[in-house]
């Protein structure tokens, strides 16, 4: 997972794009401006990253878990993952674009290979 000096990477104002499976297991890009960030347990998962911030398009700031055994990619500023992409709506009001409506990794990967500065990247089936 993240190390410390990975860690403070994520500054307070950053804007960040997110791409990972939510909990259904469809591709999603979260647009998040840092407020913070830490690693913390979260439940049975060790080293989970927690980012504190505001989504795009909205006022109030909420959050994004990130477990270790998750794969993701997070982008320095805001991109656009792909040109199929649908935007959902979560429990929360928060607008949410969906990279497509498929449950393998390939489009996972698809969606992650995007002409940005990466960050950070995780994929702990490949030890990437």
């Amino acid at each position: 997972m993240l190390t410390e000096t990975q860690l403070l990477e994520f500054t307070q104002g950053r804007k960040i794009t997110v791409i990972k499976q939510n909990d259904f297991g469809f591709p999603c890009a979260y647009k998040i401006k840092v407020e913070s960030a830490g690693l913390r347990d979260w439940a049975q998962y060790t080293n989970c990253l927690f980012i504190t911030g505001t989504m795009k398009g909205k006022r109030k700031p909420g959050g994004i878990l990130l477990k270790s055994l998750d794969s993701f990619t997070i982008f320095d500023g805001w991109v656009d993952a792909a040109d199929t992409a649908v935007t959902c709506i979560d429990e929360n009001g928060t607008k949410i674009t969906c990279l497509g409506f498929c449950f393998d990794k390939d489009t996972l990967e698809k969606a992650s290979k995007v002409d940005a500065p990466i960050i950070f990247k995780n994929n702990p089936y490949t030890g990437e």
